[in-house]
């Protein structure tokens, strides 16, 4: 089984796509087989922010976009504390950078995008970094695929609502091709 956030989305869909027969179950969350205007801008806007910006800033501003407002709101002081933690952290606006970028240079052909192992895709109702509508379209392309929204939820679903996500990703997992994977639909 193979599951991929974000950037780590994208990372396993070309992995799936170059090497089906090696996947069997894949998971994608929050995250697009392609960069529409909006997610090229959104990229661009980020390494901006990042080159600009002290890095709290930024920091802030990648929690801010990501997070569910309801989330944040319940949670300020363990978002402004993890926050505090990141700025800390010895991660270097240069490897953030380099992330960005292989976002930009990651997207696969249409042509050679071709996943077949069943693939559950889940996406934030409230995620501003990766619009829920492009995971829905990323499923419409996968066949057999399922479709969940999470409400309430931003970029991390398995962070903000894991009583609501991860029982259906172990369902997903755990449960027989058949009748699992189903034409793609909004679950509420």
């Amino acid at each position: 089984h193979v599951l991929g956030l974000s950037l780590g989305g994208i990372i396993a869909q070309r992995f799936a796509a170059d090497h089906p027969s090696r996947v069997d179950r894949l998971v994608l969350v929050s995250c697009a087989h392609r960069f529409t205007a909006y997610l090229r801008g959104m990229a661009s806007l980020l390494g901006h922010s990042l080159r600009r910006f002290p890095r709290r800033v930024f920091v802030q501003t990648m929690e801010l976009l990501g997070t569910a407002p309801l989330y944040l709101d319940a949670n300020e002081q363990e978002i402004e504390s993890l926050v505090g933690q990141r700025c800390r952290e010895d991660l270097h606006a240069r490897a953030m950078a380099v992330q960005l970028r292989c976002l930009l240079r990651s997207e696969v052909d249409p042509d050679e995008f071709r996943i077949s192992a069943p693939t559950l895709v889940v996406a934030g109702e409230h995620d501003a970094l990766i619009p829920n509508c492009y995971a829905r379209l990323m499923a419409e392309r996968i066949p057999g695929s399922r479709f969940v929204l999470v409400p309430g939820a931003g970029h991390n679903p398995m962070v903000e609502v894991p009583q609501a996500v991860l029982p259906q990703i172990a369902q997903f997992l755990h449960g027989s091709a058949a009748g699992v994977c189903q034409a793609p639909q909004a679950r509420h």
